[in-house]
């Protein structure tokens, strides 16, 4: 009787240890097909696939400087192969009076970025312009093309900043 009770709780045991093979290999698979329709959802279409490699192209930014600058004013001149309606900001500070200050923008047109700042009011002291194109401040359609944070810039005038990489000059004078 013993072995008897013994032979049919191996084979019960058996057979549910059977039961619970066919349930986990039914999981394994649903979850092998939830993973194929997520990679299938994930892959990037063609117009996709073409929209990051537009955006993801290097920009080499040509960039000269024929400004003068001088006590009583700044002219601004610089050619470059920036994207017409670029925006370039400057900074005008006098180390020596917190009121003698400029800030403002101005753009790119034809390949050149031109603009004269008034520094006759400014009293006694060093004074510094900042010059400096930053690509998270232009429109959507220019930061396609140079990156949110520049990052499809290159080119011996762009500098890596915490911002993200920048193109600028700087000028100073003493009044």
């Amino acid at each position: 009787m013993k072995k008897i009770l013994m032979g049919m709780a191996s084979i019960g045991l058996l057979t549910l240890s059977a039961c619970g093979g066919a349930e986990e290999a039914k999981e394994s698979n649903k979850q092998k097909e939830e993973a194929k329709v997520k990679t299938e959802e994930t892959v990037p279409s063609e117009s996709t696939k073409k929209e990051s490699t537009q955006q993801s192209q290097t920009f080499k930014v040509d960039w000269k400087d024929n400004s003068q600058v001088t006590v009583e004013s700044a002219n601004i001149d610089i050619a470059t192969n920036l994207k017409d309606g670029t925006q370039l900001l400057y900074e005008v500070r006098n180390s020596s009076n917190d009121n003698d200050r400029l800030d403002g923008n101005f753009e790119v047109q034809g390949g050149v970025a031109k603009t004269t700042l008034d520094l006759s009011n400014f009293q006694s002291g060093e004074i510094t312009i900042r010059i400096r194109f930053y690509p998270f401040q232009q429109s959507e359609e220019l930061r396609k093309v140079y990156g949110d944070a520049g990052e499809n810039l290159t080119g011996q005038k762009v500098v890596m900043k915490s911002v993200g990489n920048i193109v600028g000059e700087e000028y100073k004078v003493n009044k």
